[in-house]
């Protein structure tokens, strides 16, 4: 009788034996770190959610709101600092002044260049102001009242200037806003007025 071959019978091979003493051998989990290692590496490879970009002001829109501050800007006694350059003075009233200025400009109608979306950037709101600010020093005399606020209106401009540039994201920060939902700043006087103008502002 020939004996059984067993050369291609491998399902009932016996495990290896460990020495007296030795842990038996653990079988390798592969399936369960190839996964492990594929999610790792889609998780790698699939993209960032793109960061959130700030906001940008539009130009006009900071114009509006530098526009905003300073035409609400009180002085101590709690009246407007801008009250006396809100209407240039009618022709019939004070024929006077239209002989002394030869282009007249109010906060009226700088507004409205402002709803007509004239003013692309602060140095052309700032244009306008210094020609309202020097038409009023041009008409009044020097020891007027309404002299005096054209100085501290300028002062006021330049400075609310500055601070726009150097931090834009300020006019953006306040909570309150009206009911064109512009934001308007409640800040304490920038500035006051002592006696001194630029000599490049004097009448």
């Amino acid at each position: 009788m020939r004996p059984k071959s067993t050369s291609g019978d491998t399902s009932s091979t016996p495990p290896v034996k460990r020495g007296p003493g030795r842990p038996p051998l653990k079988r390798r989990r592969t399936s369960s770190v190839a996964s492990g290692s594929k999610k790792s590496d889609d998780e790698s490879d699939s993209p960032q959610e793109p960061l959130r970009k700030r906001k940008k002001l539009d130009p006009t829109e900071v114009v509006q709101q530098l526009y905003d501050l300073i035409r609400n800007h009180k002085k101590d006694d709690g009246t407007l600092l801008c009250d006396a350059f809100i209407r240039a003075p009618k022709r019939r009233q004070e024929p006077g002044y239209y002989e002394v200025v030869s282009n007249p400009i109010d906060l009226l109608k700088i507004q409205q260049k402002l709803k007509t979306d004239e003013y692309e950037d602060l140095d052309q709101l700032q244009s306008d102001i210094e020609l309202l600010v020097n038409n009023a020093k041009a008409f009044y005399k020097r020891n007027s009242q309404e002299h005096k606020d054209a100085c501290e209106f300028w002062e006021l401009f330049l400075s609310s200037k500055q601070k726009v540039l150097e931090d834009p994201k300020s006019l953006a920060t306040d909570d309150s806003s009206d009911s064109k939902g512009k934001i308007i700043l409640k800040v304490g006087k920038l500035v006051s007025y002592t006696g001194w103008c630029p000599p490049s502002l004097l009448a």
